[in-house]
């Protein structure tokens, strides 16, 4: 039989239940649903007042496809400025806040059967305004992220993606006006490939990306 001196001495030996010494509180968790019903709301509501406050969104543009030439060749762009590219619900986000600034943004590729010919495409994210169709591979290929896909050669079936700048978030970021100016998002892609079945589509593509707004109007 152990006695009390050697539990005191080793409480190992102690294997009688412990007391609970937790002291349960009536009623709700301390804080919830304290106050009036008009103070719960205005407590609720400061943060979203602040100027400072931020939230994020996701927009996506509409599928589009990218269909050769009479030549065979494949040029285009996609800017993410939602001033030149239209996404779904950015009419509601303009009505809702007065500027935004692109956190991450990606280019969505999938191929499509009817261009046979094994050719090539090669595609490039950019951070600077203005960007239009390039000429030749050339322009594509020195940038610095770049990536090249031959869609009629592709059987896995699963989508490609280029990410602007390797999306990770852009810090130094300037925030743009939703309704007139591209500063808070410039940049897009764009692409180049020759050698295509003449006037046959040969993949398909939409961007998906990430604002963050602000200043509701």
């Amino acid at each position: 039989m152990i006695d009390a001196e050697t539990i005191k001495l080793c409480p190992e030996f102690d294997l009688m239940p412990k007391r609970s010494h937790v002291v349960r509180r009536r009623g709700r968790r301390r804080g919830v649903g304290k106050g009036t019903p008009s103070a719960r709301f205005n407590m609720l509501l400061k943060p979203l007042c602040s100027e400072l406050k931020t939230s994020r969104i996701v927009l996506s543009t509409a599928l589009a496809t990218a269909t050769a030439s009479g030549g065979g060749v494949i040029a285009g762009n996609l800017t993410v400025d939602p001033t030149l590219t239209t996404y779904t619900e950015l009419t509601d986000i303009k009505a809702l806040y007065s500027s935004y600034r692109l956190l991450a943004a990606e280019l969505i590729l999938t191929r499509i059967d009817g261009n046979t010919t094994a050719a090539t495409i090669y595609l490039g994210s950019l951070l600077n305004t203005g960007i239009g169709n390039p000429s030749a591979a050339s322009q594509v290929i020195d940038n610095a992220n770049h990536m090249v896909w031959v869609p009629g050669a592709d059987t896995t079936g699963r989508a490609r993606r280029i990410c602007l700048s390797g999306n990770k978030r852009i810090n130094f970021q300037e925030w743009g006006t939703t309704a007139t100016d591209s500063a808070g998002a410039p940049g897009g892609w764009y692409w180049y490939g020759s050698g295509f079945t003449a006037s046959q589509p040969a993949f398909t593509y939409y961007a998906r990306t990430i604002f963050e707004v602000r200043n509701r109007v």
